[in-house]
């Protein structure tokens, strides 16, 4: 779940949990629509395929995770300043 959302990130740890249960639900519904009772438990086995092909398909075009990390210098240093184009250079002396 964690690798889904993106492990440097609160949020996204969140949305892969969301997001990984909701794969476990739409499988076991898929399960029990398309085999007959006899068989539902033995193809319960493709729920962790189905997650399995999730994760590597994530993993895949998205290696970072779904929201991947925050990129933070340093919780001490605020944000970089960027250079102002318009401001005139200091005079040289």
């Amino acid at each position: 779940m964690l690798i889904v959302g993106g492990s440097g990130n609160n949020k996204g740890a969140i949305l892969g949990a969301i997001l990984v249960w909701g794969i476990w639900a739409a499988s076991a519904g898929a399960v029990s629509e398309l085999f007959p009772p006899g068989q539902q438990a033995r193809a319960a086995a493709l729920q962790i395929v189905m997650i399995g092909v999730a994760l590597c398909a994530i993993l895949l075009l998205r290696p970072r995770g779904i929201l991947g990390e925050e990129r933070v210098v340093s919780r001490h240093v605020g944000p970089r300043a960027q250079p102002d184009a318009k401001a005139p250079d200091a005079p040289k002396s």
